[in-house]
């Protein structure tokens, strides 16, 4: 029987590679290894009883999402590590009663959705972050920022045309347009679209903002018939 220059049989370097594909941590480093098990302990911990064993899973969770989402430009490793425990974090959450520790669960369910295809139409991100603390956004990262501006600006056309109340959704305006503002992402800005435009005239005072202001008052003009 033929074998490899290393003296194996081919069926021996197939096993090998199926072993490889039937592992999915065989690429991980240690390091990333340790963060992949403890993230899944979190999980664990977060669906405990008693709620100060969530609160340090869940404090837990968001401090190693906030080392990596400040300037993140690709899915970082928690919330890769996480994903498949979305469902889980889904129905703890949905049981969990009403306080801190639901809080600061849709605020980690709102970030991991920004991830996740959903299907068209479900903003999920919003959803979660609308039963979660909504006074934070800035401490999540810009791609959460921007995907979220996105998620709000259709969440609105709806709601004004059904004639329903926005408040809770200019609140988190009043954060993102400044934001956006100062980290010169005036696009994502214009998404939260033209009926929204008395918000921007609040921040004309932000340092380095006059010319991004004046940019976007003339992007708007093509949604001021609305």
């Amino acid at each position: 029987m033929a074998v490899t220059k290393d003296g194996k049989k081919p069926e021996d370097g197939k096993k090998q590679k199926n072993q490889k594909k039937e592992d999915p941590d065989a690429d991980l480093s240690e390091e990333d290894l340790e963060l992949k098990k403890n993230i899944e302990l979190m999980v664990e911990r977060v669906q405990d009883p008693d709620p100060g064993v969530q609160k340090l899973a869940l404090d837990s969770i968001t401090q190693e999402i906030h080392t990596t989402t400040s300037s993140m430009t690709a899915v970082p490793k928690p919330l890769k590590f996480l994903r498949p425990h979305l469902d889980t974090l889904i129905t703890t959450f949905e049981h969990m009663p009403d306080g801190q520790n639901s809080k600061a669960l849709a605020d980690i369910l709102s970030l991991l959705c920004s991830t996740v295809a959903g299907k068209e139409g479900e903003r999920e991100g919003l959803k979660y972050k609308l039963q979660g603390n909504t006074s934070d956004l800035d401490t999540w990262g810009h791609e959460y920022m921007r995907h979220l501006a996105g998620e709000i600006a259709e969440d609105y056309k709806i709601r004004h045309h059904q004639k329903q109340s926005v408040d809770d959704l200019m609140h988190l305006v009043n954060q993102i347009v400044p934001y956006h503002m100062t980290h010169n992402a005036g696009e994502r800005t214009q998404q939260v679209e033209a009926s929204m435009f008395n918000l921007v005239q609040r921040h004309v005072g932000l340092r380095g903002t006059v010319g991004l202001i004046d940019w976007y008052g003339t992007s708007c003009c093509s949604f001021c018939h609305r």
